[in-house]
């Protein structure tokens, strides 16, 4: 009698993954994840330098509209402690709102409404809101508070933006007068633009406030800087990319290819 075959039958595969398709899907999802993670900072970065941009135009706005009420002429950049420029200081009381010509609140408040609302006080200190047209969203200060700061029976706040008004007035403290806003409005020079602002005394070279920027807060710098938006006479509003800050020139603080605004011990870049 001859031998009955064997018949073998195939073995079913057990339910579940090998360990090469299960590091296979693991990478798959980390590479998902991480692109997903990728486009929504980008995402939050365009929405942010979004923001920031309408924040410049509503101060193209007033100050056109405060020109136009005033002979042509803008506001001052203001002089702090009757010495030195700061492009981001904003008047908020005092004689110096009411003496001078220099940027302040009381001097825009009827073409920009918001200002009566830039100040809250907590436990009796007044401070700068975190949010409005002189706060950048985009700022790693944007939920610090800025104190108001008082000198010599004036008041004022430190906002994230630098105004450059009446440049002939101060021109000694730059290296590109030629490029900021003199005593009228002028379509091919710079009226605001974001802060970004290094300090330079002692105990604190290089530390960097910027309103754009990658990395620690504050940074010693030179910083990572994502680019900044500008503010033109004309009301433009053009976004300057990183490669208009070459890191090694900021550091060095040198004009070439690095516009220097030189306040005492602290220096304003774009």
């Amino acid at each position: 009698m001859a031998p009955v075959p064997t018949i073998t039958l195939p073995q079913r595969r057990s339910p579940g993954f090998t360990l090469i398709e299960l590091m296979v899907a693991v990478t798959v999802m980390a590479i998902l994840a991480l692109l997903i993670v990728t486009m929504v900072a980008q995402v939050r970065k365009t929405a942010e330098r979004t923001v920031c941009a309408s924040n410049l135009r509503q101060w193209g706005s007033a100050l056109n509209a405060y020109a136009t009420d005033n002979r042509g002429l803008i506001p001052c950049t203001s002089k702090i402690w009757n010495i030195l420029r700061y492009p981001s200081a904003l008047w908020q009381s005092g004689p110096h709102c009411t003496d001078t010509d220099e940027f302040s609140i009381p001097r825009l408040i009827d073409y920009m409404p918001t200002l009566g609302e830039t100040s809250v006080v907590i436990d009796g200190q007044t401070y700068l809101r975190t949010a409005g047209p002189w706060a950048c969203p985009a700022s790693r200060s944007s939920k610090t508070w800025s104190p108001v700061i008082t000198e010599w029976g004036n008041s004022y706040f430190h906002i994230q933006y630098a105004f450059y008004g009446q440049v002939e007035r101060w021109r000694d403290s730059t290296t590109r007068p030629e490029e900021l806003t003199d005593r009228r409005l002028s379509a091919d020079r710079i009226l605001m633009n974001d802060l970004t602002w290094r300090f330079t005394g002692v105990q604190r070279d290089n530390l960097w406030v910027v309103n754009h920027m990658d990395g620690a807060f504050p940074n010693p710098g030179p910083p990572p800087i994502q680019g900044a938006n500008t503010l033109m006479g004309d009301g433009r509003v053009e976004w300057r990319d990183r490669r208009r800050f070459p890191p090694a020139l900021l550091h060095a603080g040198t004009p070439d290819g690095a516009y220097v605004v030189t306040s005492n011990d602290d220096r304003f870049y774009f």
